[in-house]
């Protein structure tokens, strides 16, 4: 991206508490090489290649099941950044063009095993957050 000095380098605070985006932003854009992003794109993409994706999965305690949060993942949050699409904060920095072309790779397996393999599930009821938040109360802290 070019004259993007004034967009923040991150879009999450510094919490380990995010996890994936944490270990993205605050640990692996410091030297620009990507390996544990790069590993968790090969898991999801050969995960929903061949078992693919349950809509259930992560029901018992998340708000949202299924591969939704990790397609998501991977549409919104690190091919903008990996390919200077993002409007919102700088653009992943890279150690060489290997290390970029490897994650956006990684990334497109994802895209691609989702559009080969990903059954999108029925829209069900309409129903508002806070109906959804209360049907899943117990499960969450």
């Amino acid at each position: 991206n070019q004259g993007t000095g004034d967009l923040p380098a991150t879009c999450f605070p510094q919490s380990s508490e995010y996890m994936m985006i944490y270990q993205l932003e605050h640990v692996e854009a410091e030297v620009g090489t990507y390996p544990a992003t790069e590993g968790f794109l090969f898991l999801l993409s050969t995960l929903v290649k061949y078992a693919g994706c349950p809509s259930n999965l992560g029901s018992q305690w998340r708000l949202r099941p299924g591969c939704a949060p990790y397609i998501e993942y991977v549409t919104d949050f690190v091919l903008p950044r990996a390919t200077g699409m993002s409007k919102n904060v700088k653009t992943l920095s890279f150690a060489s063009v290997a290390d970029e072309c490897r994650l956006i790779n990684r990334a497109m397996e994802v895209v691609e095993a989702v559009l080969v393999r990903y059954v999108v599930p029925p829209i069900s009821e309409k129903k508002t957050f806070d109906e959804i938040k209360a049907q899943y109360s117990s499960n969450v802290n």
